[in-house]
């Protein structure tokens, strides 16, 4: 098959659309339709191999699947086995033990449905999450598997000619699939192959329009595709819905591209995008982790050193290792049409066994760190002590004192019941759900598995103890900022906000919740805590000599939005007070420590160390009468 240069010069762009977003999301705001962009090239290769070599009658889905395994799976498994042998090195277990759970789902081409059961692609704590980029790979794969098999039947039936039916059937329903869950479960119809259909399917369509005429288009046809391209890359953000109604930009402007047939573009066809093109898998697979390295060590001009140093890899390893089409050779006595499956299941027998034997892994580090990359400090003797079964637990009993305070929330509410048992004498009631939002109309969506109807059910009546003690002073505290993630209690709704709106229905809530508390008691509302950028880990470890005193201001600029909306609406009500958790270690100050003599305040990027619960809990204790 002739090589298509226009093609190698839309992977290019694809691949820089990715890596600009990921270094720089505030520059390049809507780069992630990059992925896109591979999805229809993807469905116009293919359905040009399957559709071609059928028409020849040299068609083989073994053969099929081999190529596609000899041209995916080499590069992506000396990714993961790097990872997989140096990340001990670095990160802390507890990290490392779920990286290996998604390294077995990335090898198994099962990430997508591994990661959406986990969160959403823009969450927070999807950011060091080492294997993300792979759900791309997954679909990919998935569509790899069933398609030749679709198509091998729909061909016993009908000619080629009237496949385009078939697949603008099926495009419409996916793309209505995909409009639907993008508005009712994001995460659902970002992640999943049913909702990504259509677009792979596009680039079929695109093939059976171009047997019509193979000519090249002109260049209207080619500069309006690109257009198109442009302007989705620029003009969508993360909180379009998608892929919703706006995916079909860089899908149609891909088509566009795909049917102009520019052979000699200057734009497609330049010497720097045929080289980007050629190392577009590469510089896919390793981009991302080389993102989540300088934002895990805070590395200064990350975004320019990162670029080069993707770049670099993705070259050694198109030169290295997708070039030397390793799985066309037989193991020994292995047929190469085993290679590929029989290394992928040794991959994941070696991450199994890194798994199991992780927890051994602490032997590398100094004893003064071991508790917090264990996770100690948070998990064994800090936050589990009062376990989030949706009942009011006591701290502080055992002074035969009466209950001052009832404090409700999340786990940014149980973080503080170490440093209440420890440094203060008070009664305290204590209410919490992880993960839950305390509101009267609303609470948190569901996005995992885990979080179950008995969850949602807690969850929806955990500020309701509110009622139960009507004569204690509140205190609420949670993770405030849910943006795309809630959900109606009374009735089944979803609300995607951005910040300002989100802010209105905020205040909304908190205005509903103040009636209900009254005006016989007081509500301290807690804010948010400055949570470090990066993990709290990279310090405890000297890696690199980092200096464990150096001080934090990169805070998420939500948290200091939220503090300040709360602080302003406690100023509206006598009996409505705010705390600031920043004052604790900030003193007004633009920089705020994240370690105190060599013991970090907290766990990970939003919760406290049980030093960091007795460091904070000292100061809003000083707070309350």
């Amino acid at each position: 098959m002739k090589f298509r240069q226009d093609i190698n010069g839309l992977r290019a762009i694809a691949v820089l659309a990715v890596v600009l977003f990921h270094f720089e999301p505030e520059l390049i705001q809507g780069g992630f339709v990059g992925v896109d962009i591979f999805f229809v090239i993807s469905g116009f290769l293919m359905t040009r191999i399957v559709l071609t070599k059928l028409d020849a009658k040299t068609f083989s889905i073994t053969s099929f699947y081999v190529s596609r395994a000899n041209r995916i799976i080499p590069a992506l498994l000396v990714l993961v086995l790097l990872l997989t042998i140096v990340l001990p090195l670095v990160i802390p277990i507890p990290d490392y033990l779920e990286f290996t759970k998604r390294a077995v789902s990335a090898v198994l081409f099962v990430s997508n449905n591994y990661f959406y059961s986990q969160g959403g692609y823009f969450e927070a704590n999807s950011q060091f999450n080492w294997l993300l980029h792979t759900w791309s790979l997954s679909v990919e794969w998935q569509f790899y598997l069933l398609f030749p098999i679709i198509v091998v039947a729909l061909n016993r039936f009908m000619t080629t000619n009237k496949f385009i039916w078939c697949f603008l059937i099926a495009i419409i329903a996916s793309f209505a699939l995909g409009i639907f869950y993008s508005y009712t479960n994001s995460s659902f119809g970002y992640f999943m192959l049913v909702t990504r259909a259509w677009e792979l399917l596009a680039g079929g369509v695109v093939y059976f329009l171009s047997l019509k005429n193979s000519e090249e288009r002109s260049k209207f046809t080619e500069y309006l595709g690109l257009l198109l391209i442009l302007g989705s890359v620029f003009f969508v953000n993360e909180a379009t819905p998608w892929p919703g109604y706006m995916a079909i930009l860089p899908v149609l402007g891909t088509c566009l591209v795909l049917f102009s047939q520019r052979y000699t573009s200057h734009i497609t066809g330049n010497r720097i995008f045929q080289r980007m093109g050629l190392w577009s898998y590469s510089i896919y697979l390793w981009h991302w982790p080389v993102v989540v390295l300088g934002q895990f060590f805070d590395v200064p001009y990350w975004t320019f050193f990162g670029l080069i140093v993707s770049v670099i890899l993705g070259w050694l390893s198109y030169t290295f290792v997708e070039k030397k089409d390793i799985f066309s050779y037989s193991i020994f006595f292995i047929t190469n049409k085993l290679t590929a499956p029989i290394v992928t299941i040794s991959l994941c027998v070696v991450i199994v066994g890194a798994y199991v034997s992780g927890k051994h892994y602490s032997k590398l580090y100094p004893e003064k760190v071991k508790p917090y990359i264990m996770g100690l400090h948070f998990y064994e003797n800090g936050i589990q002590r009062y376990p989030d079964k949706g009942k009011v637990v006591h701290i502080n009993k055992a002074n035969d004192n009466a209950p001052s305070y009832l404090m409700i929330g999340d786990s940014n509410a149980a973080h503080y019941a170490y440093g209440m048992a420890e440094v203060d004498d008070r009664h305290y009631l204590l209410s919490w759900i992880s993960s839950c939002l305390n509101f009267p109309d609303y609470t948190t969506k569901p996005y995992a598995d885990w979080m179950d109807k008995k969850w949602l059910k807690q969850c929806q009546n955990n500020y309701k103890t509110l009622y139960d003690y009507d004569e204690l002073d509140v205190i609420l505290a949670q993770h405030w900022y849910k943006k795309n993630g809630v959900i109606c209690v009374s009735e089944e709704c979803s609300l995607n906000l951005s910040l300002v709106t989100y802010n209105d229905f905020l205040l909304n809530q908190l205005e509903k919740l103040v009636s209900i508390v009254g005006t016989n008691r007081n509500l301290y509302i807690v804010g948010f805590v400055p949570a470090p950028a990066n993990s709290v880990v990279t310090c405890m470890k000297k890696i690199f000599n980092s200096d464990c005193e150096r001080k934090s201001s990169a805070f998420s600029p939500e948290r200091i939005e939220i503090n300040r909306l709360l602080e302003n609406f406690s100023t509206r009500f006598s009996n409505v007070h705010f705390i600031d958790p920043f004052q604790a270690v900030c003193n007004d100050q633009p920089v705020c420590t994240t370690v105190i003599n060599d013991k970090n305040l907290f766990f990970d990027e939003g919760h406290l160390s049980q030093f960091g619960s007795q460091v904070m809990w000292e100061y809003i204790a000083s707070e309350l009468p």
